[in-house]
Protein backbone atom coordinates (compact mmCIF):
# COMPACT_ATOMS: atom_id res chain seq x y z
CA UNK A 1 0.00 0.00 0.00
CA UNK A 2 1.59 3.25 -0.88
CA UNK A 3 2.59 5.55 1.45
CA UNK A 4 -0.13 8.59 1.20
CA UNK A 5 1.46 10.75 4.57
CA UNK A 6 5.16 10.57 2.06
CA UNK A 7 3.68 11.58 -0.81
CA UNK A 8 2.04 14.83 0.86
CA UNK A 9 4.60 15.45 3.04
CA UNK A 10 6.71 15.33 -0.17
CA UNK A 11 4.77 18.06 -2.06
CA UNK A 12 4.51 20.11 0.68
CA UNK A 13 7.82 20.58 0.98
CA UNK A 14 8.18 21.33 -3.01
CA UNK A 15 10.76 17.54 -2.74
CA UNK A 16 11.21 15.22 -5.43
CA UNK A 17 11.60 11.71 -4.05
CA UNK A 18 15.36 12.34 -5.89
CA UNK A 19 15.82 14.94 -3.65
CA UNK A 20 14.71 13.20 -0.71
CA UNK A 21 17.44 10.31 -1.37
CA UNK A 22 20.00 12.99 -1.88
CA UNK A 23 19.52 14.05 1.58
CA UNK A 24 18.85 11.26 3.53
CA UNK A 25 22.08 9.20 2.47
CA UNK A 26 20.79 6.93 -0.01
CA UNK A 27 19.91 5.65 -3.84
CA UNK A 28 16.17 6.75 -5.39
CA UNK A 29 15.31 2.95 -5.91
CA UNK A 30 15.69 2.81 -1.63
CA UNK A 31 13.07 6.05 -1.19
CA UNK A 32 10.88 4.53 -4.29
CA UNK A 33 10.41 1.69 -1.87
CA UNK A 34 9.37 3.88 0.90
CA UNK A 35 6.63 5.61 -1.26
CA UNK A 36 5.40 2.36 -2.12
CA UNK A 37 4.70 1.55 1.41
CA UNK A 38 7.55 -0.19 2.91
CA UNK A 39 8.90 1.22 6.06
CA UNK A 40 12.69 2.63 6.19
CA UNK A 41 14.85 1.96 8.94
CA UNK A 42 14.60 3.85 12.01
CA UNK A 43 18.22 5.42 11.08
CA UNK A 44 16.12 6.93 8.06
CA UNK A 45 12.83 7.53 9.12
CA UNK A 46 14.41 10.12 11.19
CA UNK A 47 16.20 11.53 8.57
CA UNK A 48 13.32 11.89 6.35
CA UNK A 49 11.22 13.13 8.78
CA UNK A 50 13.93 15.64 9.65
CA UNK A 51 14.36 16.24 5.56
CA UNK A 52 10.93 17.04 5.45
CA UNK A 53 9.83 19.37 8.24
CA UNK A 54 7.51 16.30 9.85
CA UNK A 55 7.63 13.81 12.73
CA UNK A 56 7.95 10.00 12.06
CA UNK A 57 4.67 9.56 13.50
CA UNK A 58 2.92 11.41 10.63
CA UNK A 59 4.73 9.85 8.22
CA UNK A 60 4.71 5.89 9.53
CA UNK A 61 1.58 6.44 12.43
CA UNK A 62 1.33 2.62 12.92
CA UNK A 63 3.67 1.00 15.19
CA UNK A 64 7.34 0.03 13.74
CA UNK A 65 8.92 -3.07 14.21
CA UNK A 66 12.20 -1.86 15.13
CA UNK A 67 14.02 -5.04 14.32
CA UNK A 68 13.51 -3.94 10.86
CA UNK A 69 17.11 -3.29 10.65
CA UNK A 70 18.52 -6.39 10.50
CA UNK A 71 20.20 -8.47 7.59
CA UNK A 72 16.98 -10.68 6.91
CA UNK A 73 13.58 -11.27 9.22
CA UNK A 74 12.31 -14.96 9.09
CA UNK A 75 9.54 -14.17 6.13
CA UNK A 76 13.09 -13.24 4.27
CA UNK A 77 15.11 -16.26 4.40
CA UNK A 78 15.30 -19.57 4.73
CA UNK A 79 17.76 -22.34 4.69
CA UNK A 80 18.78 -25.81 3.87
CA UNK A 81 21.92 -27.67 4.67
CA UNK A 82 21.58 -31.44 2.83
CA UNK A 83 24.13 -32.36 5.84
CA UNK A 84 20.94 -31.99 8.14
CA UNK A 85 17.90 -33.42 7.01
CA UNK A 86 16.40 -31.68 9.97
CA UNK A 87 17.11 -28.04 8.37
CA UNK A 88 14.14 -25.89 6.23
CA UNK A 89 14.24 -26.69 2.80
CA UNK A 90 15.34 -23.83 0.24
CA UNK A 91 13.64 -24.59 -2.20
CA UNK A 92 14.57 -26.31 -6.00
CA UNK A 93 15.86 -24.01 -8.37
CA UNK A 94 13.93 -25.75 -11.30
CA UNK A 95 10.61 -24.58 -9.46
CA UNK A 96 11.82 -21.15 -9.11
CA UNK A 97 12.68 -21.04 -13.10
CA UNK A 98 9.43 -22.21 -13.87
CA UNK A 99 7.68 -19.31 -11.99
CA UNK A 100 10.18 -16.75 -13.24
CA UNK A 101 8.38 -14.29 -15.82
CA UNK A 102 10.51 -10.70 -15.64
CA UNK A 103 14.02 -11.37 -14.61
CA UNK A 104 16.53 -14.37 -14.01
CA UNK A 105 20.11 -13.88 -12.58
CA UNK A 106 22.97 -16.34 -12.41
CA UNK A 107 25.85 -16.30 -10.76
CA UNK A 108 28.83 -19.21 -10.89
CA UNK A 109 31.98 -20.44 -11.93
CA UNK A 110 30.21 -23.21 -14.35
CA UNK A 111 26.29 -23.23 -14.14
CA UNK A 112 27.18 -26.86 -15.34
CA UNK A 113 24.71 -28.17 -13.04
CA UNK A 114 22.19 -25.82 -14.18
CA UNK A 115 22.62 -26.05 -17.75
CA UNK A 116 23.27 -29.52 -18.13
CA UNK A 117 19.46 -29.68 -16.52
CA UNK A 118 17.59 -31.01 -19.69
CA UNK A 119 15.20 -28.68 -20.66
CA UNK A 120 17.03 -26.00 -18.89
CA UNK A 121 17.93 -24.08 -21.72
CA UNK A 122 15.03 -24.12 -23.77
CA UNK A 123 13.08 -22.83 -20.78
CA UNK A 124 15.56 -19.87 -20.52
CA UNK A 125 15.12 -19.48 -24.57
CA UNK A 126 11.31 -19.44 -23.89
CA UNK A 127 11.33 -17.21 -20.96
CA UNK A 128 13.31 -14.88 -22.83
CA UNK A 129 11.44 -14.84 -25.82
CA UNK A 130 8.57 -13.78 -23.57
CA UNK A 131 10.11 -11.09 -22.34
CA UNK A 132 12.31 -12.29 -19.22
CA UNK A 133 15.22 -10.42 -19.08
CA UNK A 134 17.97 -13.12 -18.43
CA UNK A 135 21.58 -11.99 -17.49
CA UNK A 136 24.20 -15.24 -16.68
CA UNK A 137 27.41 -14.90 -15.42
CA UNK A 138 30.38 -18.02 -15.62
CA UNK A 139 33.87 -17.92 -14.94
CA UNK A 140 36.32 -17.23 -17.64
CA UNK A 141 37.99 -20.81 -18.16
CA UNK A 142 41.46 -19.37 -18.31
CA UNK A 143 41.09 -17.34 -15.49
CA UNK A 144 43.81 -17.86 -12.61
CA UNK A 145 40.67 -18.05 -10.45
CA UNK A 146 39.07 -21.19 -12.05
CA UNK A 147 43.26 -22.96 -11.97
CA UNK A 148 42.76 -21.97 -7.92
CA UNK A 149 39.72 -23.91 -8.05
CA UNK A 150 40.85 -26.75 -9.38
CA UNK A 151 44.09 -26.56 -7.38
CA UNK A 152 41.96 -26.56 -4.24
CA UNK A 153 39.95 -29.30 -4.84
CA UNK A 154 43.47 -31.20 -5.72
CA UNK A 155 44.35 -30.47 -2.34
CA UNK A 156 41.15 -31.61 -1.15
CA UNK A 157 42.35 -35.25 -2.99
CA UNK A 158 45.36 -35.46 -1.26
CA UNK A 159 47.87 -32.86 -3.04
CA UNK A 160 51.01 -31.79 -0.87
CA UNK A 161 52.03 -27.96 -0.31
CA UNK A 162 55.51 -28.94 -2.16
CA UNK A 163 53.64 -30.61 -5.17
CA UNK A 164 50.85 -27.69 -5.33
CA UNK A 165 53.64 -25.20 -5.24
CA UNK A 166 55.54 -26.92 -8.52
CA UNK A 167 52.84 -28.32 -10.47
CA UNK A 168 49.07 -27.69 -12.48
CA UNK A 169 46.16 -29.72 -11.41
CA UNK A 170 43.82 -31.03 -13.35
CA UNK A 171 41.67 -28.83 -14.79
CA UNK A 172 38.04 -30.18 -13.61
CA UNK A 173 36.79 -26.68 -12.90
CA UNK A 174 38.13 -25.39 -16.00
CA UNK A 175 36.78 -28.36 -18.26
CA UNK A 176 33.44 -27.76 -16.30
CA UNK A 177 33.51 -24.31 -16.98
CA UNK A 178 34.31 -24.93 -21.09
CA UNK A 179 31.63 -27.42 -20.96
CA UNK A 180 29.19 -25.10 -19.41
CA UNK A 181 29.92 -22.00 -21.87
CA UNK A 182 29.21 -24.77 -24.60
CA UNK A 183 25.94 -25.06 -23.97
CA UNK A 184 25.53 -21.14 -23.15
CA UNK A 185 26.86 -20.77 -26.93
CA UNK A 186 23.50 -22.22 -27.67
CA UNK A 187 21.63 -19.28 -26.24
CA UNK A 188 23.67 -16.57 -25.72
CA UNK A 189 22.37 -14.88 -29.29
CA UNK A 190 19.36 -15.00 -28.41
CA UNK A 191 17.51 -11.33 -27.64
CA UNK A 192 16.55 -11.16 -24.36
CA UNK A 193 19.55 -13.32 -22.85
CA UNK A 194 22.87 -11.81 -21.73
CA UNK A 195 25.91 -13.41 -21.15
CA UNK A 196 29.18 -12.27 -19.96
CA UNK A 197 32.48 -14.18 -18.59
CA UNK A 198 34.01 -12.79 -15.60
CA UNK A 199 37.44 -13.40 -13.74
CA UNK A 200 36.68 -12.70 -10.12
CA UNK A 201 36.90 -15.87 -7.49
CA UNK A 202 33.60 -16.96 -6.89
CA UNK A 203 32.78 -16.22 -3.40
CA UNK A 204 29.07 -17.66 -3.71
CA UNK A 205 26.52 -19.13 -6.52
CA UNK A 206 23.55 -16.84 -6.94
CA UNK A 207 20.33 -18.05 -8.66
CA UNK A 208 17.71 -14.91 -8.65
CA UNK A 209 14.36 -15.33 -10.05
CA UNK A 210 12.24 -12.36 -10.04
CA UNK A 211 11.71 -11.73 -6.64
CA UNK A 212 13.28 -15.18 -4.94
CA UNK A 213 16.89 -15.81 -4.99
CA UNK A 214 18.96 -19.13 -4.10
CA UNK A 215 22.33 -18.31 -2.65
CA UNK A 216 24.92 -21.41 -2.51
CA UNK A 217 27.48 -21.01 0.60
CA UNK A 218 30.48 -22.60 -1.13
CA UNK A 219 32.38 -24.55 1.58
CA UNK A 220 35.76 -26.10 1.51
CA UNK A 221 36.39 -29.84 1.06
CA UNK A 222 32.16 -29.51 0.43
CA UNK A 223 30.84 -29.97 -3.01
CA UNK A 224 28.09 -27.82 -4.96
CA UNK A 225 25.55 -30.67 -4.59
CA UNK A 226 25.97 -30.94 -0.99
CA UNK A 227 26.64 -27.14 -0.04
CA UNK A 228 24.21 -25.60 1.90
CA UNK A 229 21.95 -23.43 0.29
CA UNK A 230 19.66 -19.89 1.52
CA UNK A 231 16.79 -19.17 -0.26
CA UNK A 232 15.96 -15.30 0.04
CA UNK A 233 12.81 -13.16 -0.53
CA UNK A 234 13.16 -9.59 -1.59
CA UNK A 235 11.52 -8.79 1.92
CA UNK A 236 13.28 -5.47 2.97
CA UNK A 237 15.31 -2.54 2.46
CA UNK A 238 18.80 -3.61 2.56
CA UNK A 239 18.27 -7.02 3.44
CA UNK A 240 20.05 -10.09 2.25
CA UNK A 241 17.80 -9.83 -0.83
CA UNK A 242 19.26 -6.37 -1.97
CA UNK A 243 22.80 -7.01 -0.63
CA UNK A 244 23.16 -10.47 -3.05
CA UNK A 245 21.82 -8.59 -6.10
CA UNK A 246 24.54 -5.24 -5.38
CA UNK A 247 26.94 -8.34 -5.74
CA UNK A 248 25.88 -10.04 -8.69
CA UNK A 249 25.63 -5.82 -10.18
CA UNK A 250 29.55 -5.50 -9.05
CA UNK A 251 30.58 -8.48 -10.69
CA UNK A 252 28.82 -8.09 -13.88
CA UNK A 253 29.64 -4.21 -14.19
CA UNK A 254 33.44 -5.57 -14.21
CA UNK A 255 32.97 -8.74 -16.64
CA UNK A 256 33.65 -9.41 -20.13
CA UNK A 257 31.33 -10.47 -23.17
CA UNK A 258 30.98 -13.90 -23.85
CA UNK A 259 32.53 -15.27 -27.03
CA UNK A 260 31.29 -18.37 -28.11
CA UNK A 261 33.52 -21.58 -27.82
CA UNK A 262 35.86 -22.02 -31.07
CA UNK A 263 37.50 -25.38 -32.12
CA UNK A 264 40.43 -24.03 -30.08
CA UNK A 265 38.55 -24.42 -27.03
CA UNK A 266 38.95 -28.42 -26.43
CA UNK A 267 37.98 -29.81 -23.19
CA UNK A 268 41.59 -31.50 -21.61
CA UNK A 269 43.92 -28.44 -23.45
CA UNK A 270 46.53 -27.82 -21.27
CA UNK A 271 46.59 -24.85 -19.15
CA UNK A 272 47.96 -21.84 -20.57
CA UNK A 273 51.40 -20.97 -18.99
CA UNK A 274 50.66 -18.49 -15.66
CA UNK A 275 52.14 -15.18 -17.64
CA UNK A 276 49.66 -15.84 -20.39
CA UNK A 277 46.74 -16.94 -18.78
CA UNK A 278 45.82 -12.94 -18.11
CA UNK A 279 45.72 -10.93 -21.32
CA UNK A 280 47.06 -7.01 -19.72
CA UNK A 281 43.19 -6.09 -20.39
CA UNK A 282 42.12 -8.60 -18.19
CA UNK A 283 44.50 -7.79 -15.92
CA UNK A 284 43.77 -4.23 -15.66
CA UNK A 285 40.27 -5.06 -15.19
CA UNK A 286 40.98 -7.69 -12.11
CA UNK A 287 43.12 -4.88 -10.51
CA UNK A 288 40.21 -2.74 -11.27
CA UNK A 289 37.62 -4.92 -9.51
CA UNK A 290 40.05 -5.92 -6.50
CA UNK A 291 40.42 -2.30 -5.92
CA UNK A 292 36.73 -0.82 -6.42
CA UNK A 293 35.58 -4.14 -4.32
CA UNK A 294 37.88 -2.75 -1.81
CA UNK A 295 36.73 0.57 -1.75
CA UNK A 296 33.03 0.04 -1.79
CA UNK A 297 33.40 -2.52 1.65
CA UNK A 298 35.94 0.60 3.15
CA UNK A 299 32.42 3.04 2.32
CA UNK A 300 30.13 0.72 3.69
CA UNK A 301 31.90 0.32 6.53
CA UNK A 302 32.36 3.82 7.37
CA UNK A 303 28.53 4.39 5.82
CA UNK A 304 27.37 2.19 8.59
CA UNK A 305 29.63 3.99 11.45
CA UNK A 306 28.44 6.80 10.98
CA UNK A 307 24.78 5.83 10.73
CA UNK A 308 25.13 4.06 14.12
CA UNK A 309 27.16 7.19 15.68
CA UNK A 310 23.97 9.19 14.12
CA UNK A 311 21.68 6.85 15.76
CA UNK A 312 23.39 7.20 19.15
CA UNK A 313 23.78 11.00 18.82
CA UNK A 314 19.96 11.02 18.21
CA UNK A 315 19.44 8.91 21.38
CA UNK A 316 21.42 10.86 23.56
CA UNK A 317 19.81 13.93 22.38
CA UNK A 318 16.36 12.34 22.96
CA UNK A 319 17.33 11.00 26.57
CA UNK A 320 18.58 14.66 26.90
CA UNK A 321 15.45 16.28 26.75
CA UNK A 322 13.81 13.68 28.55
CA UNK A 323 16.01 14.58 31.01
CA UNK A 324 15.55 18.26 30.93
CA UNK A 325 11.63 17.72 30.96
CA UNK A 326 11.69 15.61 33.82
CA UNK A 327 13.53 18.23 35.65
CA UNK A 328 11.38 20.67 34.84
CA UNK A 329 8.40 18.77 36.30
CA UNK A 330 10.15 18.33 39.44
CA UNK A 331 11.23 22.18 39.68
CA UNK A 332 7.32 22.80 39.07
CA UNK A 333 5.98 20.14 41.88
CA UNK A 334 8.47 20.88 44.36
CA UNK A 335 7.96 24.82 43.88
CA UNK A 336 3.72 24.26 43.70
CA UNK A 337 4.41 21.75 47.18
CA UNK A 338 6.25 25.03 48.68
CA UNK A 339 3.97 27.31 48.07
CA UNK A 340 1.62 25.30 49.32
CA UNK A 341 3.89 24.93 52.70
CA UNK A 342 3.78 28.58 53.13
CA UNK A 343 0.58 29.11 53.82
Amino acid sequence: MANEQLKHALRNAGLEIEDLAQRVGVDAKTAGRWLSGRTPYPRHRFRVADALAVSEHQLWPDPVDESAGSLASPGELRSHDPGYPGGTVAGDWTELLAAATSRIDLLDYTLLEVLATPGTLDDLAGKAAAGCQIRILVASPHSTAVRDADLEVAIQAGWTRDKADGADPDPIIRNQALAGQELLSQIAALPGIEVRAYIAHRYNSVLRFDDQMLVLLHLSGVGTVDAPRIRCWDGGEDGLFDRFTNHFDAIWNHAYEFTPLTAADELDEPEPEPDTVLTEREYRHQLTLVQEQFESELSLTRTYYEEEVADLDHRREQGRQLEELQTRRDAGVHSEQSDHDSE
